[in-house]
């Protein structure tokens, strides 16, 4: 119920129709009640905020293995991505100790990949190391 709520409220803040002083109100129960990220991010966020909470500790190094497979291949995604995120995303990553630094160090998690993935990057390398780009025209038959 309240995450519907919020979802209305975010969309009316977003659209300019929210009443200033509800506003305020949302932002002193949470600062991070609207974020100009996708709410998608802010839910994965708390499940890796309560995972360190809870005593899980980083290991961007190992690939996140101490985490659940999508946290910890969340946590890989941020890191890749890290220099492109908000600063405000940053600093959340931040706190939990996933600093630009330490981003710099993670790998993926070997046990969380794909073997259909795996062979498809196989096959695109192959492509492109035969065709110099992952260009394929039209008429190309199927290898």
């Amino acid at each position: 119920m309240v995450g519907k709520w919020l979802h209305s409220q975010r969309v009316r803040a977003r659209r300019g129709h929210l009443d200033p002083v509800l506003n305020q109100t949302l932002t002193e129960i949470d600062p991070w009640w609207n974020p100009p990220w996708p709410t998608d991010w802010q839910r994965e966020h708390h499940h890796a905020h309560a995972a360190v909470t809870a005593g899980t500790l980083l290991d961007p190094q190992a690939g996140f293995r101490n985490f659940d497979d999508r946290t910890g291949q969340w946590l890989y995604a941020q890191c890749v991505n890290y220099t492109a995120l908000q600063p405000g995303q940053q600093h959340l990553l931040a706190r939990l100790g996933l600093t630009e630094p330490v981003a710099g160090t993670a790998v993926p998690n070997p046990a969380t990949r794909h073997p259909a993935m795996e062979t498809g990057l196989h096959y695109a390398r192959d492509w492109a190391a035969q065709h110099g780009a992952l260009d394929l025209p039209r008429t190309a038959p199927p290898t």
